[in-house]
């Protein structure tokens, strides 16, 4: 079973990957506040980042989930890096609002719940695999 909650995973990762490299300035509009960059940096820039960011883990937890359980030390850094995403996407929230829109709020924390669903279910399976 935690072979396949990586794969959804990686695909959910894949997902948002091809969204946001495939319509980048629909989806600066969509995510952030009119005119917003970070320390000059602008939105669409920040998005390639991230996407590019998102695309490395989503191959990174298809090796792991492919190489169970082999892989399992990996496993549990891949449920580190999903809780890391929650967390720093309520900070975001908390300290730095006013850089999302709206739907760029909802849309993040509707992906930041998603993350917490696989962080929770990963680490319910690893056992299941380390045994």
């Amino acid at each position: 079973m935690l072979k396949k909650i990586l794969i959804l995973n990686a695909l959910f990762s894949l997902a948002n990957t091809v969204i946001m490299l495939g319509v980048p300035q629909m989806m600066v509009e969509f995510l952030f506040a009119p005119e917003f960059s970070l320390f000059g940096i602008s939105a669409g820039t920040i998005l390639r980042v991230l996407a590019i960011g998102l695309f490395g883990f989503a191959a990174y937890v298809s090796v792991v989930a492919y190489g169970l359980p082999q892989y399992i030390s990996h496993a549990k850094i891949i449920i580190i890096a999903d809780w890391l995403w929650v967390i720093s996407t309520l900070l975001l929230f908390i300290f730095a609002a006013s850089i999302f829109s709206v739907s760029g709020l909802i849309f993040f924390a509707i992906v930041a719940f998603i993350v917490m669903v696989f962080a929770l279910a990963q680490r319910k399976y690893l056992n299941s695999v380390a045994s």
